[in-house]
């Protein structure tokens, strides 16, 4: 899933392994790097800066 994260949404390495991990987990991504993350689709971000 990872590098298919990488192709798909033209993300780093580690920002597509960090992504998959949470999609596959069902995890909330809590991260103040928003915009890295935002156009993976159902993957569920929070900006811990913003609660």
């Amino acid at each position: 899933m990872t590098i298919e994260l990488r192709k798909k949404y033209k993300i780093k390495l580690p920002d597509a392994l960090i992504a998959a991990t949470a999609l596959h987990y069902r995890l909330i991504l809590i991260t103040r790097n928003i915009s890295d993350f935002n156009k993976i689709a159902g993957l569920k971000i929070i900006n811990p800066h913003t609660i």
